[in-house]
């Protein structure tokens, strides 16, 4: 993960401001630094404060210039580890103030016992903003802090494809998929990050075909001619499961990546069309050619790479063949009559 680093600010009314170097693009990230804030801090009162509390200032590199790129999945890492640092710097802080607390005091009673005074407007008995910064090394563990955080995420999928043999277009029916993510912080996040990376390496294994001509210039340099994937080629049937009491103890808060990982699952789909090539070119009415059902089929597997690996599919020649058959067997078809012709 890249180097990253956080701040939180806690204000009279108990409100709190992050700060992260990290990037939200519909990632989740500013998400899950909340959901982390909301828990560290809630280690002053005993519970998890709202997240109406909590909010997140926009990213800029005023407030933390020296941090890494906003990169995969472990963008979200880093500044959740970070915030996380910082959440307890100020946990730490105000120790003192709740050791002279009432039992069952608030976060709101604590907050406003560390003011200066009733009003607010001067300085706090103790300091309520902090940062931090994480280098991307073990959070817990013998390595702690020692050596790059690294892990190994595993998932498994299933993929059911039907393919049309006379023009060889497909459609996807449905995916099964069991991922690894640890304990996750946000599962609705999570779940949206593993089916978004799914349906992208989908357009990567059956659409995205990169085309140049003889001088090398780049053909398909448009949406015309370059396909990504829309809403049709997203599974009818979608289901997605995280593995359940799988734990990461090097992650933060126990989690695991879940965009990139997710996304090599999609080679599913290519494995399901080369099973349905397959099928398709075992019914195939050419000498010789039903015998080889398997068939290279290299990524992507475009609608024309599909046809031609089926193969030549004759159906006048197959139904012809299907009529002569039943008649043969006393089926009582006209089609016995060799005068037949279907056309």
């Amino acid at each position: 993960p890249p180097a990253m680093a956080g701040g939180v600010h806690v204000y009279a009314d108990g409100s709190v401001t992050l700060t992260t170097g990290g990037l939200e693009m519909g990632q989740g990230l500013f998400t899950k630094i909340k959901q982390v804030a909301a828990h560290e801090l809630g280690k002053v009162a005993g519970e998890a404060l709202p997240l109406s509390l909590v909010r997140v200032a926009d990213s800029g590199s005023e407030g933390h210039p020296s941090c890494g790129t906003t990169w995969s999945s472990t963008g979200s890492e880093g500044a959740c580890q970070s915030v996380k640092l910082a959440c307890a710097k100020v946990v730490k802080a105000l120790q003192p103030i709740v050791k002279d607390a009432k039992k069952g005091a608030t976060w709101q009673d604590i907050i406003s016992a560390a003011q200066g005074d009733a009003d607010g407007f001067t300085p706090t008995r103790v300091p309520l903003s902090a940062t931090a910064w994480w280098d991307g090394s073990d959070v817990e563990g013998p390595q702690k802090g020692r050596r790059q955080l690294a892990y190994v995420a595993f998932g498994a999928a299933i993929s059911e494809v039907e393919i049309d043999v006379l023009t060889g277009e497909k459609s996807l029916l449905r995916t099964d998929i069991l991922f690894d993510c640890g304990h996750s912080i946000n599962p609705g996040v999570d779940i949206g990050q593993v089916e978004g990376a799914f349906v992208m390496g989908a357009g990567i294994q059956t659409l995205e075909e990169v085309v140049t001509d003889a001088h090398g210039r780049l053909v398909t340099d448009g949406t015309w001619h370059y396909k990504i994937p829309t809403y049709a080629d997203i599974p009818r049937q979608f289901n997605v499961a995280f593995l359940e009491d799988s734990p990461n103890p090097r992650g933060v808060m126990s989690s695991k990546a879940s965009g990139e990982p997710s996304l090599m699952l999609s080679t599913s789909v290519l494995t399901a069309l080369q099973n349905a090539v397959a099928a398709a070119r075992q019914e195939v009415d050419t000498p010789g050619l039903g015998a080889q059902a398997w068939s290279p089929l290299p990524a992507p597997a475009t609608t024309a790479r599909l046809r031609e690996a089926v193969g030549t599919f004759d159906v006048a020649s197959m139904l012809q063949a299907a009529i002569h058959h039943n008649a043969a067997g006393g089926c009582g078809s006209p089609a016995s009559d060799s005068s037949w012709e279907l056309l």
